[in-house]
């Protein structure tokens, strides 16, 4: 028996140090292949759930030193898109885009579908988005599983079809989604707010704040937050509310994690101000938010911007401003209406 260090080490050491190194070996491979799991699904709940887009931009690039395995290399990729589009840094995310609708169109995964979705709306590239559409009631007929990715992106095409000017076909795709999506809390709750939203751009404003009411906002992730506040504004400036509608878009603001969801505060602020007649502070948002380093869609609120350049008179700085519609926002249903302006002017020229 050994009672001290020094009798241990010699004659035990090297096989202790076997033992050990066997271990390793054998044990390694399995915690690793654990380990990366658990730290890539910290990192996308501290982006989705939380929208620390930077630091999260900064952890990916550290994970990607680390020896990991191709489907977590693959999870990375699509994550890395997705903090771009945050970021404001829309011709990478299109980029990212581009290889993850490849890769979906190649071997059916709907979660890189949805990524690139996601980023093509987010960059007014609203019919490639559309691309990804399919007739749903052939899909449940046939039998095919619907997963909540591929739900999803069927979801997330609503905002395709009401930024491209087609109201009515946004409406009509949410009803259809509605019972699909009731068992999942993260579609469920954003149901209410894509529905007000649609009612508060079609002059239903009293049944927009109605359908919010049904929003729990602990299923909505921290990142979309100030899009909830979004859609109360709205619903209150088609009430004729402004100084209500003022607050809540200020307090959207306050929320926003996302490039994007800055920008289209300033619009919407500048929507109100015009509407409530402070002409003066609704062109200086206007153009804020037109220096924006996100320049995705908003060919709405620019059309806007333009129809208020319009009736002061500043006729040349409304054209200037319809043509950024058709150079920032082309593919919307407010770069269709602009376009149609602006071959009447130049013809009644």
């Amino acid at each position: 028996m050994y009672t001290d260090a020094t009798s241990f080490l010699p004659e035990e050491l090297p096989r202790f140090a076997l033992e050990l190194l066997v271990s390793l070996v054998l044990v390694f491979p399995w915690f690793w292949a654990r380990a990366q799991g658990a730290l890539v699904r910290g990192v996308f709940v501290l982006h989705y759930r939380w929208g620390m887009a930077r630091a999260v931009f900064w952890l990916v690039r550290g994970l990607e030193i680390l020896p990991l395995s191709e489907p977590i290399r693959s999870h990375l990729r699509r994550l890395r898109t997705s903090i771009h589009e945050s970021l404001g840094k829309t011709e990478v995310a299109v980029a990212g885009a581009r290889e993850l609708a490849a890769h979906a169109r190649a071997d059916g995964c709907w979660s890189c579908a949805n990524g690139a979705v996601n980023a093509f709306i987010n960059a007014g590239l609203y019919e490639e988005a559309l691309r990804f559409d399919e007739p749903l009631e052939a899909v449940l007929k046939e039998g095919r599983f619907l997963d909540a990715s591929r739900l999803l992106v069927h979801f997330n095409l609503v905002e395709a079809d009401y930024n491209l000017g087609d109201w009515d076909a946004a409406r009509q795709r949410l009803e259809r989604m509605k019972d699909l999506v009731r068992s999942d809390p993260l579609m469920w709750n954003f149901f209410p707010i894509q529905h007000a939203w649609i009612l508060a751009h079609t002059g239903r404003g009293e049944e927009a704040l109605g359908a919010l009411d049904a929003v729990d906002v602990r299923h909505v992730p921290r990142p979309y937050w100030s899009e909830l506040h979004y859609t109360r504004a709205a619903a209150l400036l088609a009430l004729d509310r402004y100084e209500d509608a003022r607050r809540e878009a200020e307090l959207g603001m306050d929320a926003a994690r996302r490039a994007s969801s800055h920008r289209n505060g300033l619009f919407l602020r500048g929507r109100i101000a015009l509407a409530a007649g402070h002409t003066e502070e609704a062109l200086r948002l206007f153009e804020e938010g037109a220096n924006h380093r996100y320049k995705g869609q908003g060919g709405d609120a620019l059309r806007v911007w333009a129809e208020g350049l319009e009736r002061l008179g500043r006729r040349e700085e409304a054209r200037a401003v319809w043509r950024l519609v058709l150079e920032r926002d082309p593919q919307s249903g407010a770069a269709r209406d602009v376009a149609s302006r602006l071959h009447s002017s130049s013809s009644a020229a």
